[in-house]
């Protein structure tokens, strides 16, 4: 099975069912190589069952505890592309763990040939990054120094997390720095400086360190010698910076500086992407603490490590795309130069903030998180169990190395790792899967009525037909069986643009007197159709008289939108394009895009779609000359991928 066939049937299993598009888009891929990859997954398990489309989403219709298990234990070893094969033989290049041709051949399950074909290809990718790859009796590397030590960085999410592999002086020089490192970093930590460590010992070192952020390292008090003994100026500084990047070392200016972007940020993703939404204080400076660390990798070219981004793409798959269109606008410090990994971070600090407001505290179930992975993904992880149920209560987040010494009392720990050695311990995914939901509900309506209720009624209409030989386990089965379905049908479809933006919401007009009479035109429609009442409209001219022409999105388009109103009925949208453009308030405007939105999530998906056809300038000068019915057909034309 291919690694995106093996991951595509991962993230089905975890997540129940996949809109299409959002997998052609997640791979790159058209929709008849997801036929292909369908077909050619259904081979592999026909004995559990066959993946199929229906009404625009993935899904499986057979045994899915079954495959799940067969999925875990028969079909963790996927076949690995070209790609992936080259970075695990570089890896091991670097770490000195070097195989034959033909070990690695048998390793992967390839031929030799296969392999010495990869093995040219990884010369000729690392001759652009000026690095040289040579045999003598075995492989090695010479070249451009930042670039080797970049690639081993990049590297390191391909080694399984080892406790026992941390470097006791790395735990040691966390707690003597009081920088409460995950357990992740502090295992990167610890491979990283052990192969710093051995470059400096083979003669190689930098021959220089610059970076692009007006940072004077000698200012960060970080005692790095404990770590390597270092002779160069430039190797301790190197460290430093590395130290800095997943840390998020307050110095200087830079913590103002990235709490004035924070601001600036989260403003945009509210306005842009039309959220009813108030951000508290403590979530932003979660989120700041994170792009302190985020701003030092940037500015310093350090990679960062995401392993959850495909499953944060799918659970947030618009938000990920309006946030990614945002921070890419925003030019601010270098943070539009921001990798996906740094965005899906974002994504899921956004994502898991707005599942949980409004959210009203009274959890009953004590639990303590650990998740080495770090502190982006814990407090997501948070955020999710949080909006799961009331009567969880999140503690706190600790490393494997404090659970022995916890002087608190909890009810469960939940993990995303492996906890052999401790009691109540509940295993989930990062980004938690349906599953894992019913696994963690089960936990609190088993204590609670919830659902309990609701089970006693099913099971003395039961008793009545049947004989039950287990109460207690039918009883357990039945509410995580509820409590799954109960949680997915709580998740609000997204509809697509063409869906809201029918022929009849789209109208055109010669001109208009003012930008009021131009929202009230555009609104016309869904008034008629009961989408909407006057109220929201008033709204929507008083947030521009009271804000200014902030909905003015892009050249003489405009998403009129009001926040924290009554008068919408249903998530709805409507357009008037006008031939004469109209001022609103220093800005012309000649295209009105209204959005009545009944959350903030369900409106996203069509106005990431819809902020595409404007981002395209041609399209854009396009649709302003265009009638109705084909700017209808256009839209279609762009919502289907073939």
């Amino acid at each position: 099975m291919k690694m995106r066939q093996f991951e595509i049937l991962r993230l089905l299993l975890n997540h129940r069912k996949l809109i299409v598009s959002d997998v052609i888009y997640l791979y790159d891929i058209s929709m008849r190589t997801l036929y292909y990859d369908i077909e050619q997954i259904n081979y592999m398990i026909d004995d559990f069952g066959k993946l199929r489309i229906e009404d625009n989403y993935l899904v499986f219709d057979g045994d899915v505890l079954s495959l799940y298990d067969y999925f875990e234990k028969k079909l963790m070893t996927p076949y690995f592309e070209s790609k992936e094969r080259q970075d695990l033989i570089l890896l091991s290049i670097l770490e000195d763990n070097q195989r034959t041709l033909d070990e690695y051949a048998s390793m992967f399950e390839v031929s030799k040939t296969t392999i010495f074909s990869d093995v040219e290809g990884l010369k000729s990718d690392l001759l652009d990054r000026d690095i040289r790859l040579f045999y003598k009796k075995k492989y090695y590397l010479s070249g451009n120094e930042w670039n080797i030590r970049d690639c081993y960085l990049k590297l390191l999410e391909y080694k399984p997390f080892s406790f026992e592999a941390i470097d006791e002086r790395v735990i040691l020089f966390n707690e003597s720095m009081d920088l409460r490192l995950s357990d992740y970093s502090m295992y990167y930590l610890s491979e990283f400086t052990r192969f710093v460590k051995q470059r400096i010992e083979d003669g190689f070192t930098l021959d220089s360190f610059t970076n692009e952020l007006e940072v004077d390292l000698d200012d960060i008090d970080l005692d790095v010698d404990c770590l390597i003994q270092f002779d160069e100026y430039e190797e301790r500084n190197y460290l430093k910076a590395y130290i800095a990047s997943f840390t998020g070392i307050k110095h200087g200016n830079e913590d103002a500086f990235v709490s004035e972007y924070v601001d600036v940020l989260l403003k945009e993703i509210q306005m842009k992407l039309a959220l009813n939404i108030e951000w508290d204080h403590s979530f932003k400076e979660s989120l700041k603490n994170h792009l302190l660390a985020s701003y030092y990798r940037i500015g310093f070219s350090f990679p960062a490590s995401n392993p959850s981004l495909k499953d944060i793409k799918l659970r947030y798959f618009s938000l990920y795309n309006g946030i990614k269109k945002i921070v890419r606008t925003l030019p601010v410090g270098g943070f539009n130069q921001m990798r996906d990994e740094e965005i899906g971070f974002v994504t899921a600090y956004v994502g898991g903030y707005i599942e949980r407001y409004s959210y009203v505290q009274n959890q009953r179930c004590q639990v303590i998180l650990v998740c080495p992975q770090g502190r982006a993904v814990s407090n997501y992880l948070k955020y999710q169990i949080q909006n799961l149920s009331s009567e969880f209560e999140v503690l706190g987040s600790y490393s494997i190395d404090s659970l022995g010494k916890l002087m608190i009392d909890y009810n469960y720990i939940i993990t995303t790792v492996d906890l052999p050695y401790f009691k109540n311990v509940i295993q989930v995914n990062p980004v938690l899967s349906d599953v894992d939901r019913a696994k963690l509900l089960s936990l609190v309506k088993n204590n609670k009525g919830g659902r309990t209720h609701e089970v006693d009624r099913i099971l003395s209409v039961v008793e009545k037909h049947a004989k039950i030989f287990d109460r207690k386990q039918l009883t357990k089965s039945l509410i995580n069986l509820l409590s799954e379905e109960n949680y997915v049908e709580s998740i609000r479809r997204q509809p697509m643009l063409s869906e809201l933006l029918t022929e009849r919401r789209i109208r055109r007009l010669e001109s208009v007197s003012n930008w009021q009479e131009g929202i009230m035109e555009a609104s016309q429609p869904l008034l008629e159709d009961g989408s909407i009442e006057q109220v929201y409209v008033d709204a929507m001219i008083n947030s521009v008289n009271e804000f200014g022409p902030y909905i003015v999105l892009a050249n003489e388009f405009a998403l009129p939108h009001a926040s924290n109103v009554g008068g919408v009925n249903e998530l709805a949208m409507s357009m008037l394009v006008l031939d004469e453009p109209v001022d609103m308030r220093g800005k012309d405007v000649r295209i009105f895009m209204v959005l009545a939105t009944i959350d903030n999530q369900s409106h996203l998906k069509a106005l990431s779609s819809m902020t595409d056809l404007i981002s395209d300038d041609e399209t854009l000068a396009w649709i302003k000359s265009a009638s109705p019915s084909e700017i209808r057909s256009e839209i279609e034309k762009r919502e289907v991928k073939e």
